[in-house]
């Protein structure tokens, strides 16, 4: 049996993400084993995915010792975790001390990538990520029509609660819904609020059921007003976590967003996907997925120039 890649991840849900895109490149009995992610953002419930994606807590496995320069013994778990394993460090790049830590604990394989963008790499992030793993030799899948149409797919079961969910909060109509999430962990990137609203009152006009989503950035930074202005025109739910956020994703009939984690959560799940990109490149960090649109604006200009009727025509189109 193949063995699953085991990632150590460092940033944040939407490289993440793009991280979990990069290995669904690999050959078809690499991907289908699965990722074990130890990462700071924790995707649970997704073991019974396909393909599976399990999930460390990188504290609990001793991660911190990689980035010690001392000759202590590396901790059991992380032994445990490393040895024999064909391991993705997406820390550091091979040339790094960590990289050469990594190696003391004998992984079956080892491939490493600096995940930060090269200023001579115009194409997509997962692109550079691709040819530095294949530089170091990991194969890939040649077919790149093969590649976008790959995503992956939650258990049925935990998508039909997700819609019994999503269905109760929209008063029990079983019409189209659309999720929203405004936010984004860059202030620059969000489309104005009010626009969001527009586009979701214009959408409840053409038939569909529309709820906003929220996390914690929200909620610590937007101010009450705001989430109340939201809440005015449609409901709020806000996931306990990542995991569950990835269902009600999936378990939509379509999804708006920002340049953001969710958007990208929601590209890898298959969900029919518009991405709104106002002051960051899409040629670079657009999310990947079969069923995604991006619009791109003009950071500029208010709003980006980005009409919402424009992004309602584009949302019934699915």
């Amino acid at each position: 049996m193949t063995p699953r890649w085991t990632v150590l991840h460092g940033g944040a849900l939407g490289d993440l993400v793009l991280t979990i895109r990069l290995l669904l490149r690999l050959p078809r009995p690499e991907r289908e084993a699965g990722v074990l992610l130890c990462s700071r953002i924790p995707l649970l419930r997704l073991h019974d995915a396909n393909p599976p994606l399990a999930h460390v807590c990188p504290d609990a496995a001793g991660l911190n010792w990689l980035f010690r320069d001392d000759d202590e013994p590396a901790p059991e778990k992380l032994s445990d975790l490393v040895r024999g394993a064909r391991v993705l460090n997406a820390l550091s790049g091979p040339d790094h001390p960590l990289h050469r830590r990594l190696e003391r604990l004998l992984p079956a394989a080892l491939a490493s990538i600096d995940p930060r963008p090269r200023g001579d790499c115009a194409d997509h992030i997962v692109d550079q990520w691709q040819r530095d793993l294949a530089e170091q030799g990991v194969l890939f899948d040649s077919c790149r029509r093969r590649r976008i149409a790959l995503h992956v797919q939650l258990a049925a079961h935990r998508v039909s609660a997700a819609r019994d969910e999503l269905v109760r909060f929209t008063g029990g109509s079983a019409q189209r819904i659309c999720l929203i999430h405004p936010g984004s962990g860059g202030g620059a990137k969000c489309w104005p609020t009010a626009h969001f609203a527009a586009v979701s009152r214009r959408l409840t006009q053409s038939g569909w059921s529309v709820v906003f989503l929220i996390g914690h950035v929200e909620r610590e930074r937007w101010s009450d007003s705001s989430i109340r202005e939201l809440a005015a025109v449609a409901p709020l739910i806000e996931p306990p976590d990542t995991g569950a956020l990835a269902t009600l994703l999936a378990a939509g009939d379509a999804y708006l967003g920002n340049d953001a984690g969710p958007t990208h959560l929601a590209a890898l799940v298959g969900a029919r996907t518009v991405a709104l990109f106002g002051p960051t490149r899409p040629q670079r960090w657009r999310p990947l997925g079969p069923r995604v649109s991006v619009l791109v604006g003009k950071s500029a200009e208010p709003g980006w120039g980005i009409d919402p009727r424009e992004v309602e025509r584009i949302l019934c189109e699915t």
